[in-house]
C-alpha cells in the first residue's frame, strides 16, 4: 500500500488487554475497533475508541493527520464524532445466512449476548 507509516499487529493480545480493548465476545477476545495516533515524540495525540456501530469517519482521522504533520505538537482538542454504521437489507440478509449457515459458537454467543453487552457498557460508563 506504500504507507508513510508503519501498521501493527497484536497477534497476543499483549497491547489490547493493556489498553483495554479486548471483546470477549468476539471470536476469541479481538480487540474492539480503536485508532491511536502517536506523535513522533511516542506520545499517543489522538485516540478513538469505538463499537461495533459506531465509528469516527476516516476522513476526520485524515484531516488530524495533515493538521499533525503541519504542527507536530497538535493534539485532540475534542472527543472524535462518532457515526452509526446501519446495514442495508442486502447485507442484514447476508449477515443472517452467514450466522444460520457458518456461525460458529462465538457468533452465536455475540448475538444472543448483545443485550447483556450493551448493559455492561452502560453500567461501566456510570
Amino acid at each position: 500500500m506504500k504507507l508513510s507509516f508503519d501498521l501493527l499487529c497484536d497477534e497476543d493480545k499483549h497491547v489490547i488487554d493493556l489498553f483495554d480493548l479486548r471483546n470477549p465476545f468476539e471470536h476469541d477476545g479481538i480487540a474492539y475497533p480503536a485508532t491511536f495516533i502517536i506523535n513522533p515524540e511516542g506520545k499517543i495525540c489522538y485516540r478513538s475508541l469505538d463499537g461495533t456501530a459506531s465509528r469516527v469517519d476516516l476522513s476526520d482521522e485524515l484531516k488530524f493527520l495533515e493538521r499533525l504533520q503541519d504542527d507536530a505538537e497538535y493534539k485532540m482538542d475534542t472527543t472524535p464524532k462518532k457515526s452509526w454504521i446501519f446495514p442495508s437489507l442486502k447485507d442484514m440478509w447476508r449477515m443472517s445466512l452467514n450466522l444460520i449457515c457458518k456461525g460458529n459458537l462465538a457468533d452465536w454467543k455475540h448475538f444472543l449476548l448483545f443485550p447483556v453487552e450493551m448493559f455492561r457498557k452502560t453500567v461501566k460508563k456510570s
